[in-house]
């Protein structure tokens, strides 16, 4: 099994490739990879069953390219006060909790960055979440959401609450808006509108999501820091639901611009958001 690596650094988020040769520093480069309960990534057919899994032979594929020794000159040389600076874009999530048969939300997501580019929020019913009988991480519920908006200091977005009717238009919109896929027809929805709605505790898989689209232009910004500065601001996710069917965990998913700086001089590496 090939699992690409959702990284600013190593991964698929990186812009350029990073200067193994200057992050000379003992532990400059180093992957931590921390594994899941066994209920969230085994599905068994009852829930008393024992699931179990194995990790073996692990290995780190890199896409090296060598520079000879005048190429590798000519680019320290042109490197401003010793110091790379490459761009990037990472995720943090957050988690909060709702409880059983409430009708309103005010979850703070606690992200500090200068550059908030996208904001994803996912309704989990609590119960499913590590049953082994069970999906974890695609079942996602409605949980009874009827509408919402983000609070960012004193700023509304958007200023109109997004509602939600039988077909979840205007959420769906808000979604593809945030993935900057809205109207473009390579990127086609892979979900039946049924899963979309699903918010029914019981309910096997369920592929409800808020998106919502922070940057300053509308449209994908790859170097450019063009979101949200949240390092003065608190935001929050302001929500009213029906009557919410379980107790829920909410999860925030906070996309944002980053710069890794490598200081040659001392071989050390440091990010910056």
């Amino acid at each position: 099994m090939y699992i690409p690596l959702i990284s600013a650094i190593v991964g698929l988020n990186a812009d350029k490739y990073i200067p193994l040769g200057a992050m000379t520093a003992s532990d400059s480069l180093r992957i931590e990879l921390t594994l899941a309960s066994i209920g969230a990534p085994v599905l068994c057919a009852n829930a008393d069953d024992t699931g179990t899994f194995t990790v073996s032979d692990v290995e780190y594929v890199a896409n090296i390219v060598k520079l000879s020794d005048d190429a590798e000159s000519m680019v320290r040389r042109s490197v401003g006060n010793g110091k790379y600076r490459i761009h990037g874009d990472s995720f943090r999530s957050f988690n909060s909790t709702l409880d059983n048969g409430v009708n309103n939300s005010q979850i703070h997501i606690p992200i500090k960055v200068s550059s908030l580019k996208t904001l994803f929020v996912i309704h989990r019913i609590q119960a499913s979440i590590n049953a082994k009988n069970k999906l974890s991480i695609t079942n996602r519920s409605r949980a009874d959401l009827t509408e919402y908006y983000f609070q960012i200091g004193s700023t509304r977005i958007p200023q109109k609450p997004v509602k939600f009717d039988a077909n979840g238009a205007e959420i769906q919109v808000e979604l593809q808006k945030a993935f900057h896929s809205f109207a473009k027809k390579q990127h086609q929805i892979s979900y039946f509108k049924s899963a979309f709605v699903k918010t029914a505790v019981g309910d096997d898989a369920g592929a409800f999501l808020v998106g919502m689209d922070m940057e300053a232009f509308s449209g994908k910004g790859d170097v450019i820091n063009q979101g949200m500065s949240t390092i003065s601001q608190n935001i929050f996710f302001v929500g009213s639901y029906d009557t919410v069917p379980g107790a829920t965990l909410v999860t925030s998913f906070c996309h944002f611009d980053q710069i890794l700086e490598i200081d040659t001089s001392t071989g050390l590496a440091k990010v910056m958001f």
